[in-house]
């Protein structure tokens, strides 16, 4: 991933990708949900484990985005994080729609 390439190596390219087609592609509307919780509770535990691992440099190392320019470990993490509210959000309304 993007996070632990920039923590890892000096300066990486980080390339921009169709976040779409790749959210098409990994089926999320036919998947089970039970497993892509899991599976979401299982890459979260592990990116936690990874920033736990950082000392202070560490976290202000940085990769030059093909789009956003030069973003360090920390940012990169700010921005997944406020993603991932975006989806919270996102997920209470649908349920809110359906009546769960």
């Amino acid at each position: 991933s993007r996070r632990r390439l920039i923590g890892v190596e000096d300066g990486p390219a980080l390339v921009r990708y169709a976040q779409d087609r790749c959210a098409e592609r990994l089926n999320h509307d036919t998947a089970d949900l039970d497993f892509e919780l899991e599976r979401v509770d299982l890459l979260r535990r592990s990116n936690l484990g990874f920033l736990r691992s950082l000392d202070k440099a560490e976290w202000d190392r940085v990769g030059r985005h093909s789009e956003r320019g030069v973003e360090s470990v920390r940012r990169v993490f700010q921005l997944l994080a406020a993603h991932d509210l975006v989806h919270l959000r996102q997920i209470d309304r649908i349920k809110r729609t359906v009546g769960f």
